[in-house]
């Protein structure tokens, strides 16, 4: 599997390389050894919330008495602070920097987002989440509190982009209550529409007027388009992520959600109502990659069991097929081994495994404990916990230091935080991979970084066949667009056999780097496939080939 993820890099980056050196009027890249990443030191900022063991917000936590750990080892704070939710700044008395004069007040450290996902709800479940929203705009009277309604169903669509009308949401989602995939799809092609007529223009610029303030108009399209812009990349970016199965197809949209949120300042929260999450051993590393983004971009998750209080287990799942794979492993023990293995009897391990993952809310918890918000669930009396998670969207404690990484090898780096006080509990988030970022300012996935040692390889390995091919596009002013096309047969990589001994599963990842004049990595793009194919068909699926374009 590892020599097929290597040349397949190798193959992406000859074809980038062949992209770049046919551009006319521009200096061919040079041939360093190895690829480099320059990165730059980035701030790990983390908000936190603290409560006692009544659950009862504590408001008077001095500095001295946090001490913030990644994997073991203190980290030295360069601050600590309260953040509330009412503008500290006056917007018509912005900041000014002594040095050049300019306007140093950002308008989004005073916005909040709070982002509502909904996936997987019957009409009662749909109810449910009318209900909560309603719940929680009474709650929030505040201007400068936005909310904005998605949906994942077999993608991410955009019900309602980011507002402070109350009334506009709430009518969204009365007309949304009875819609179908279609009807999702159709609207958020319509938002989508809106927010690219709004990102038409030149992005708007705070200017001080005659007083030396800056009006709130000035503000408000200073915020209108920001937001415009954010949502509009993450509906480009999700409408390209693969789906080939479920589980990844809600990965790739709240990654596609949690990315895009991450370039705006502050802390973002997503409320996400979603009763059968589930996440397979097959998208565990997207799953972790996920809640790495998040938690460098301060997006946390507060999930939400639309279920409410039910009068069965929901490990009733699990319970059966855990007992399954037991009384499987167990007819094999009394046989001892000897004899034909059934299909069942060889999955055992396999169900045993999946049996652990089988209760959705076990993923619901996960997902928000890691990334430092809450979950709402087994219970019939929701307003008091949203009310407990609006104010933690509004008021909090932020904190920040410089990471001691002197090689970026794209381990879990666990972040823990420790408060002189017995009485206080700490919600934060658990962590992040230690990735580079690239002079483009993007992130590296954790699976990229085996991908990225390989092309450090002093001789790069070379095992499959392939053609790569660049074409050339009209310039758009001082950018050119290629379009890079990769070709390998696919009789060349390596299938494995699936337990049920009825399919082999293939699983690739595809990396390529963009390098400037000086052999600097400033963009990338990959691609990870996952792929099972039925026994009897596997010849004539190796017959054909891997074409990948970009």
């Amino acid at each position: 599997m590892r020599r097929m993820f290597i040349l397949l890099t190798t193959v992406l980056l000859s074809a980038l390389v062949l992209a770049a050196q046919t551009q006319p009027q521009q200096s061919a890249p040079s041939q360093s050894a190895t690829p480099t990443v320059r990165a730059t030191t980035n701030e790990v900022v983390l908000d936190m919330v603290f409560r006692d063991k009544k659950g009862r917000t504590i408001r008077d936590i001095r500095p001295e008495e946090i001490h913030v750990y990644e994997d073991g080892v203190e980290q030295k704070l360069t601050w600590f602070r309260p953040v509330e939710g009412n503008p500290t700044v006056p917007v018509s008395s912005p900041q000014t920097s002594s040095e050049s004069g300019s306007l140093s007040l950002d308008p989004m450290r005073e916005v909040r987002l709070v982002t509502l996902v909904f996936e997987n709800l019957d009409q009662e479940e749909k109810r449910f989440f009318r209900q909560a929203l309603k719940d929680i705009l009474d709650m929030a009277p505040e201007q400068n509190l936005y909310f904005s309604i998605l949906t994942v169903d077999h993608g991410l669509h955009a019900i309602q982009p980011f507002t402070a009308d109350h009334a506009a949401l709430l009518r969204t989602v009365d007309r949304s209550m009875m819609w179908s995939f279609v009807q999702y799809m159709n609207q958020s092609a319509e938002v989508k529409q809106e927010l690219k007529e709004i990102l038409s223009g030149d992005e708007p610029q705070l200017q001080s007027g005659s007083t030396g303030g800056v009006g709130q108009a000035q503000i408000q399209s200073v915020v209108n388009y920001r937001m415009a812009k954010m949502q509009y990349d993450m509906l480009q970016a999700a409408d390209a992520s693969d789906r080939a199965y479920d589980a990844r197809a809600t990965i790739d949209a709240l990654t596609s959600l949690v990315r895009a949120q991450s370039q705006l300042p502050g802390r973002k929260a997503i409320l996400y109502f979603n009763p059968l999450l589930f996440i397979p051993e097959v998208v565990k590393e997207q799953y972790a990659n996920l809640i790495s983004i998040a938690n460098r971009g301060n997006v946390s998750f507060y999930t939400v069991d639309p279920k409410g209080l039910v009068t069965w287990s929901q490990e009733g799942a699990g319970r059966d097929y855990l007992r399954g794979a037991t009384g499987e492993i167990r007819s094999q023990q009394m046989s001892g081994g000897v004899g034909k293995v059934s299909a069942m009897q060889a999955r055992a391990a396999e169900t045993a495994e999946g049996a652990l993952r089988a209760n959705p809310l076990l993923w619901l918890r996960d997902l928000a404990q890691q990334t430092g918000g809450a979950t709402i669930a087994e219970t019939n009396d929701y307003r008091a916990p949203l009310r407990v998670a609006m104010e933690e969207v509004r008021s909090y404690f932020e904190a920040a230091y410089v990471p001691h990484i002197a090689v970026y090898d794209g381990k879990f780096r666990k972040i823990s935080v420790r408060i002189d006080r017995p009485e206080a509990v700490v919600h934060t988030r658990s962590g992040y991979f230690a990735l580079p970022q690239l002079k483009s300012g993007q992130q590296l996935y954790a699976y990229e970084m085996p991908l990225l040692n390989a092309l450090n390889a002093a001789s790069a390995p070379l095992d499959i066949a392939f053609q790569a091919a660049a074409e050339r596009f009209n310039d758009r002013g001082p950018k050119i667009e290629y379009m890079v096309t990769l070709e390998a047969p696919l009789k060349g990589l390596t299938f494995v056999p699936q337990p049920d001994h009825k399919k082999s599963a293939v699983d690739a990842a595809l990396l390529a780097l963009v390098k400037n004049s000086n052999g600097e990595i400033v963009d990338k793009f990959s691609k990870d496939f996952a792929v099972q194919v039925a026994s009897d068909k596997m010849e004539a699926y190796k017959a054909g080939n891997l074409v990948q374009t970009f």
